[in-house]
């Protein structure tokens, strides 16, 4: 059975770039490597013709506490760069997440549950 965990997915059709690079320069101040390429980075900042796609994991207060971006590389493949906040990462496990985009979701946060998100709904 699982268990509720305060925290909803939302798959916005403009990405909050300020916001998630503000999470990702937390995230690079405690693991001393950035989450995200700056390609990446360059890319989410000017996103506004969709070709930029983010799954974002939010607190039930609207708080970012993690973040998938998806970005189209020149060869038609895609990157996915995926970072969780460092004051969330272990407290809600690691168990995958079985739910679309647009729901809450009943399961913990954690990277790979974002790119499960990530892929289950793009």
């Amino acid at each position: 059975m699982s268990r509720s965990v305060p925290y909803d997915l939302d798959r916005p059709d403009v990405p909050p770039a300020e916001e998630i690079v503000a999470l990702a320069s937390r995230a690079a101040a405690a693991d001393g490597d950035p989450p995200f390429s700056d390609q990446t980075l360059v890319d989410l900042r000017s996103a506004r013709d969709g070709r930029v796609r983010t799954v974002l994991a939010r607190s039930r207060e609207g708080e970012l506490l993690g973040a998938a971006v998806r970005v189209p590389e020149p060869d038609g493949a895609h990157l996915v760069e995926l970072v969780v906040g460092p004051s969330h990462r272990g407290v809600l496990g690691d168990e995958p997440l079985q739910h679309h985009c647009q729901t809450v979701a009943s399961y913990p946060l954690s990277a790979g549950s974002l790119l499960q998100a990530f892929v289950s709904t793009c």
